[in-house]
């Protein structure tokens, strides 16, 4: 089951103006025994010993399941459904897919895509070294419920690959590491709330 986080705007009148769901996924090297030792991520001792820890305090079942999946490699904020609302178009899907691009580039690639240009590892990394850019993606059809749709792929930086497709109702962007795209099917799938 992937894991969710949303955020929205809106135009300080009370009208949602952009809603965005993110999904991340656990990632099984094997997933046909998932406690075969493989599909452990490499940890520094200080994370080992705080999983290994009982929490300070009891927590909610899915926030404990989300405290042991800290073990596991994540693929996160792989996907972003975004929609808008308030009589708003939607966002340009080139510039959506390269700032879902970035972000990823921001939080998972940061001490290699970051360092020289944010010296100070305690600031908030607000620029990528070689960023994607818009002129970087090429059309692409993308699957998405068995059906085919044009859309837009960036298959040039070195440690990411994205693609993405606009509906008449929300963009679909997915970012994921380029070193797991082997382990991956990127056929796109609605997934509704059960």
């Amino acid at each position: 089951m992937p894991l969710a986080s949303e955020w929205s705007s809106g135009n300080g009148e009370g009208v949602l103006t952009e809603r965005s769901v993110t999904l991340s996924y656990t990632f099984w090297r094997n997933p046909s025994n998932r406690d075969d030792p493989s599909n452990l991520r490499d940890l520094d001792e200080a994370t080992k010993a705080a999983l290994a820890a009982p929490p300070v305090r009891q927590l909610a079942p899915q926030l404990e399941e989300a405290r042991q999946r800290g073990r596991f490699p994540m693929v996160w904020d792989a996907i972003r459904t975004t929609i808008v609302g308030g009589g708003e178009d939607l966002p340009d899907l080139g510039t959506a897919l390269i700032d879902h691009a970035t972000y990823i580039l921001m939080n998972t690639f940061r001490d290699t895509r970051t360092a020289a240009i944010n010296a100070d590892p305690s600031s908030h990394p607000c620029t990528v070294d070689g960023a994607p850019r818009t002129e970087h993606l090429q059309p692409a059809p993308f699957e998405l419920d068995a059906v085919t749709y044009s859309g837009l792929l960036l298959d040039t930086d070195p440690d990411v690959w994205a693609g993405g497709i606009a509906l008449a109702d929300r963009l679909i962007t997915v970012v994921v590491e380029r070193a797991l795209l082997d382990s991956l099917d990127l056929r796109y799938t609605t997934v509704r709330p059960s």
